[in-house]
């Protein structure tokens, strides 16, 4: 079953429409139609704010590597895709009690966005850190946008509205770090 089958499978079943669901995860009726028919992939923010809209947690659409270990050896590392996207995400979190932030490596192929296919910029509570590791990456922050190189970073309150997208021939590797959590280890 895809994502977006599984999102719209859940949504019927609670008898929500899909502006129902895109109200409470802030988010356009017409980006979460396409992500419903396979025509768009979500961010792992934009698929946090449907799964809360859903009454669900985020580990209802993604199954992630099972890995309590506080220590992360890079050889190690076990990447997720979400359907639909050529993004891959490592989690580097680990399973400490209380924990306040999230921190992923994301690996997104060349001319691709946080959200595929979005034409929206996406807001949420917290704030987040991009560090990038490998290639360019392109990030609008409300009204500005910024290209970033290996080396450089961003740290922004996430009420900013904002979106990334690789800006480069060959894939950009970052690290982010965030706050709210995304997953429940």
């Amino acid at each position: 079953m895809t994502l977006g089958t599984k999102i719209r499978s859940r949504r019927r079943r609670l008898g929500l429409t899909l502006e129902n669901v895109a109200q409470a995860a802030d988010l356009s009726k017409p980006f979460l139609s396409q992500v419903e028919r396979s025509h768009a992939s979500p961010s792992l923010t934009s698929l946090s704010k449907i799964a809360h809209a859903l009454g669900v947690s985020l580990q209802y659409f993604v199954t992630l590597p099972t890995e309590k270990n506080t220590v992360k050896r890079a050889r190690n590392l076990r990447y997720f895709t979400l359907d639909g996207s050529g993004n891959q995400y490592a989690s580097l979190t680990g399973d400490v009690p209380d924990r306040q932030l999230e921190a992923l490596i994301t690996r997104l192929p060349p001319a691709t966005t946080l959200d595929k296919a979005a034409q929206e910029l996406t807001t949420h509570a917290g704030e987040e850190i991009i560090y990038v590791l490998e290639g360019c990456l392109r990030i609008t922050l409300d009204d500005q946008t910024f290209e970033l190189d290996a080396g450089d970073s961003a740290h922004y309150q996430a009420t900013a509205r904002h979106t990334w997208e690789n800006s480069g021939p060959g894939d950009a590797v970052l690290l982010w770090v965030g706050t709210p959590t995304l997953f429940d280890l």
